[in-house]
């Protein structure tokens, strides 16, 4: 049974694991003056955000990756071979706008990093992560990195709040419309629908497999969704300089297929390109012209007429938001078990998954008000779930860059900025000698519908070889020599960058007199799970000849040596655990 009455008071350690689960971790002196609040306030202040962005987004705007590419004039002969923005100064992260041709997947990974590292409201970015894997959609098959941008962005702005709510806006998202092909799904004439999409939905996005419903309810879902496809305004299609045919959407308008014109200027999506200014035929608006002659569907045990007069979407979103009416308990606990599984234990019970679905009903599926009720919880502080969960990749450097990186400030007050290279750390794989992206987690470019898995599912020889090459980046300091392409015929321009840049001393507030005091600092900063004495022993022995070695952080071999404990202590099994 999940014990979800809620905390009355917390320690230090319970702040890190709250902030572990539901953020990007926190620094003991943050995490030692937040135990000072009440739990239930600062949990509440936490998940809802709200906090000023102003230094963030100034620093975003202007200049936020260090392997930003030169600006390019796109009337220069090299312009069409270009992929980055043409921008007055350096800028690694734009992702949306008139640059949108140009954009490259890396580059919106390495936005989404940055954003996870540095923006305030640490919780929607958590929870965006956590909404993308669970309605993984790739960039391989839409092949715009705006509309990906786009989606992540429905994350965090309605990832908080009514579940049916956030179902029908996904399901119009124009990126989730071609990744399962809704912009293909016919139910008029001698048409088959297409069930791709019907099927994850209620397979992956609310039910569960063959968890109380049909094949027929699949296919009647199909009929109901039919035609959900998208038009981009005029003044969101951006045209490739090098060829004006090959058209980009900054966004799309999600409507019905009928057959219409779309307005003047715009594109409709059709046959896989922005390249048609009328809809195709796709959703009946009769009796007359519908998939088996009939106005009607049974779906989940109710009977909905799913035609309708151009342009109209309600039947469609009716027969969605019946899921969780007619199927409540199913789809709360679905729900439950997924959220669980993500936040607080791969080893729960059916009981939990009825407790806690249980309460996301009684809120009316309002997702940041059952996550409070779970995040306050003694379940979710009890101590079998602590280090329970194997992190993500992203997570993972994401919270290992926070530790022992700088903050925003001191990253944007240095000359060279003090921001990692994410673009060589999570981008894919763009630079050809890079090593650094194959964590197993390619953020906006799932394989598939099913996203990835939790917790053993990051652990295998390959990841964990890359997780090492990761850790040595952030630890040990390390440069990269990187070359700049610009563009054919043009000379090639190599610069060094620090991969994670990071500062020695601001790892110690204080000197640490002994070795074996260096290594307790660097436990808590990383939060690393227990673990024998015997092996922090062994280390320390290896590296400083003992417990008690005196450090002189001043020393550059001292330094080596330290940044070499905090490298082997990333590397081991305590560090992958959160």
């Amino acid at each position: 049974m999940a014990n979800l009455t809620s905390i009355a008071s917390w320690s230090a350690l319970d702040v890190q694991h709250f902030a572990r689960r539901a953020g990007f971790g926190l620094s003991p002196e943050a995490a030692a003056a937040a135990a000072m609040s009440n739990p239930s306030t600062f949990i509440n202040a936490w998940v809802d955000g709200g906090q000023s962005s102003t230094l963030f987004d100034a620093v975003y705007a202007n200049r936020s990756d260090v392997v930003a590419i030169n600006a390019i004039d796109p009337t220069a002969g090299n312009a069409a071979n270009m992929l980055v923005p043409a921008v007055t100064s350096a800028h690694g992260f734009l992702c949306d706008g008139a640059n949108t041709w140009r954009n490259r997947l890396s580059v919106a990974q390495a936005a989404w990093a940055f954003r996870m590292q540095y923006a305030p409201d640490t919780f929607r970015e958590r929870l965006a992560l956590f909404w993308h894997q669970f309605f993984a959609t790739g960039y391989d098959k839409v092949q715009n990195t705006a509309l990906m941008v786009e989606q992540i962005q429905l994350f965090r702005d309605q990832g908080l709040g009514n579940f049916t709510d956030l179902l029908v806006a996904i399901s119009k998202n124009p990126a989730m419309c071609v990744w399962l092909d809704s912009v293909s799904n016919s139910a008029v004439g001698s048409a088959v629908p297409n069930e791709n999409y019907s099927r994850e939905v209620l397979e992956l996005y609310s039910l569960g497999v063959d968890n109380g419903y049909s094949q027929q309810d699949i296919t009647s879902l199909a009929k109901a969704l039919s035609g959900w496809s998208f038009y981009v305004a005029p003044s969101d299609i951006v045209s490739a300089p090098n060829n004006i045919a090959d058209k980009y959407a900054r966004r799309g308008t999600v409507v019905v297929s009928q057959g219409q014109t779309v307005p003047t200027g715009s594109l409709a999506w059709y046959m896989g390109a922005l390249s048609n200014n009328r809809l195709p035929s796709q959703h009946p608006t009769s009796a007359a012209n519908a998939t088996g002659g009939t106005a009607t569907i049974t779906f989940l045990g109710r009977t909905f007429d799913y035609t309708v007069a151009q342009g109209g979407m309600v039947p469609g979103e009716d027969v969605l938001r019946s899921i969780t009416t007619s199927r409540a308990t199913q789809c709360s606990e679905y729900l439950a078990a997924r959220i669980i599984r993500h936040f607080v234990t791969p080893n729960f019970t059916s009981q939990d998954v009825q407790d806690f679905g249980l309460v996301i009903r009684n809120n009316n599926f309002n997702i940041g008000t059952a996550l409070k009720v779970l995040f306050k919880s003694q379940f979710f502080f009890d101590a079998a779930h602590r280090f329970a969960l194997i992190t993500s990749p992203i997570v993972w450097l994401v919270s290992s860059c926070r530790m022992l990186g700088y903050n925003l400030s001191e990253g944007d007050s240095l000359s060279i900025k003090g921001f990692p290279a994410w673009r060589l750390l999570v981008g894919t794989s763009e630079f050809d000698s890079s090593t650094f992206d194959n964590l197993g987690l390619a953020l906006l470019d799932p394989a598939g519908p099913n996203g990835w898995g939790e917790h053993d599912f990051w652990v295998n020889a390959n990841m964990m070889r890359y997780r090492s090459y990761c850790a040595s980046a952030v630890a040990l300091n390390e440069t990269y020599r990187y070359t700049l392409y610009q563009g054919s015929g043009a000379s090639s321009t190599q610069i060094t960058v620090t991969l994670a840049p990071t500062d020695l001393n601001k790892w110690f507030p204080t000197i640490p007199p002994t070795s074996l005091d260096v290594f307790n600092r660097l436990s808590n900063l990383l939060q690393l799970a227990p673990m024998p004495t015997s092996l922090r022993d062994a280390w320390l022995n290896a590296l400083f000849g003992g417990n008690s070695f005196a450090i002189s952080l001043s020393n550059t071999t001292h330094q080596t040596k330290i940044r070499e404990l905090a490298f082997i202590m990333m590397s081991t099994p305590a560090h992958q655990l959160h």
